[in-house]
């Protein structure tokens, strides 16, 4: 599947995000630290923001090809 640099960069920092979220929900479920769920929250508005990023820049690539080219809007939405 091809995905432009820019939207792979974002998605990477947001696998990387997910993965250090889960790692710290993991963490905060032994300790019941609530600072640490402070963080957990945190880093939740980050993540959704990532998101956000991408899908603009999947919906930017998107509207700039031209209609037949429905295989890459496609991959663009899977994203």
């Amino acid at each position: 599947m091809f995905v432009p640099d820019r939207i792979l960069e974002n998605l990477r920092f947001l696998i990387l995000e997910v993965i250090h979220q889960l790692e710290r929900t993991r963490a905060f479920v032994v300790s019941r630290d609530e600072p640490a769920l402070e963080k957990i929250r945190e880093r939740d508005a980050y993540i959704d923001t990532l998101r956000g990023i991408i899908q603009r820049k999947c919906f930017a690539v998107a509207a700039r090809h031209p209609e037949h080219d429905r295989a890459l809007v496609e991959q663009l939405r899977s994203v």
